[in-house]
């Protein structure tokens, strides 16, 4: 009898972890500007926002697939004019210091690596707030763009692989 209980231990343990198994989406705007996997189609929104003079406008999409649980959002900000190789990592810079003053009392930077994405700078971070949720992400500037990926979720919620499915599926397409 023994036997069989463990003959059948991977069994059962493979139908519980297909359970929890992510079912994900290959999903590209209209633009076709870049294609990445959301665990299911995402939300969009879209907003425009007033940068610099009257006429040049920030222009924002988001988009967001959730559960009870866990969030993927995904952010691109189009600004008004090209940015050159060095400003595209200060730009980054400014998003990660503006995301940080925004919400001084909400969340902790617990760690920037600044990378290479796809030829472009980039960097990886992770935050925490004060509710014990953690958001981790990437950001990285391409031409006029900064796209910003990230996964928000309690500690226990949290998964690494799904995190990283959705980061590395990101491509910018031509």
């Amino acid at each position: 009898m023994r036997f069989w209980l463990f003959a059948l231990f991977p069994l059962i343990l493979f139908s519980f972890a297909n359970l929890y198994a992510t079912d994900w989406r290959e999903f590209q705007p209209s633009s076709g500007a870049f294609k990445v996997l959301f665990p299911k189609t995402p939300s969009h929104f879209h907003n425009q926002i007033p940068e610099g003079n009257a006429t040049d406008r920030l222009k924002c999409d988001v988009y967001v697939s959730a559960n009870a649980d866990v969030t993927y959002m995904m952010l691109v900000a189009d600004f008004p004019k090209e940015l050159s190789q060095h400003q595209e990592m200060l730009s980054i810079e400014g998003f990660m210091q503006a995301m940080l003053k925004d919400q001084k009392e909400e969340h902790r930077l617990l760690f920037a690596n600044p990378l290479h994405v796809q030829g472009h700078a980039g960097m990886d971070f992770l935050m925490k707030s004060r509710q014990d949720h953690f958001f981790k992400g990437r950001v990285m500037a391409s031409a006029s763009k900064l796209y910003l990926l990230t996964v928000e979720s309690a500690l226990e919620q949290f998964q690494e692989e799904d995190y990283k499915i959705f980061v590395n599926s990101f491509v910018l397409l031509p």
